[in-house]
């Protein structure tokens, strides 16, 4: 990775901490140098205490991700980016403006297509031979905001909802190795632009005491 010559680390929080998030995600996160996990809010108390003992992250417990109380526990984390697993509830604009490089959301199919609940049983219903999973920087609507990656895969005609639940586990795993790395440096940079306008803002008010 590009030397992080702010010499801080990118503060990553996490919302919603399944099964898949704590084998694979969590743990990825956590060997890169320049990434410190800040904090995960989650709305199961069992997976948040695993979660907490496991990896010693801080926890925060929540049925309702836009409460002022989750709101307020975020912000106070200062967090650079967030990615959110499997959240059903849309997050709001006090939310979505706390971190300064947004919050990447995921959802299984070929996004702007198939979007909402189920869409891996809709992709059964609608008889698709083939979805994908969608990595997308999250705004105000429905799995509507910018697309960071995406990633196809082929649906068998013996394929169930569980069949393909598998194959986004691993194609995610795959797919943020591959985006990773440049969504990374770009954090850093913007976060090296950000302190050096606070610092120049800084000193043009010395000179005018």
């Amino acid at each position: 990775m590009e030397e992080n010559v702010s010499n801080q680390k990118i503060k990553l929080g996490i919302i919603g901490a399944g099964a898949n998030t704590q084998k694979k995600h969590i743990p990825e996160f956590q060997k890169i140098k320049d990434v410190e996990i800040i904090g995960v809010a989650n709305r199961s108390i069992e997976s948040s205490q695993k979660v907490a003992k496991e990896f010693n992250i801080p926890i925060h417990y929540c049925k309702n991700i836009n409460d002022p109380l989750t709101i307020q526990w975020i912000k106070n984390k200062q967090p650079d980016i967030i990615f959110c697993w499997g959240w059903s509830q849309i997050i709001q604009k006090d939310l979505l403006s706390l971190p300064n490089s947004g919050i990447v959301g995921v959802h299984p199919a070929l996004l702007p297509k198939n979007r909402g609940r189920h869409p891996l049983i809709w992709s059964l219903v609608l008889g698709l031979r083939e979805s994908g999973l969608t990595f997308f920087f999250m705004d105000e609507g429905a799995d509507s905001g910018p697309i960071l990656s995406q990633e196809r895969f082929l649906i068998e005609d013996e394929d169930t909802a569980k069949d393909l639940y598998k194959k986004i586990k691993v194609l995610a795993t795959k797919q943020i190795a591959k985006f990773l790395h440049s969504l990374l440096i770009k954090i850093i940079r913007h976060s090296i632009k950000i302190r050096s306008k606070l610092l120049i803002g800084v000193n043009v008010l010395k000179k005018m005491e």
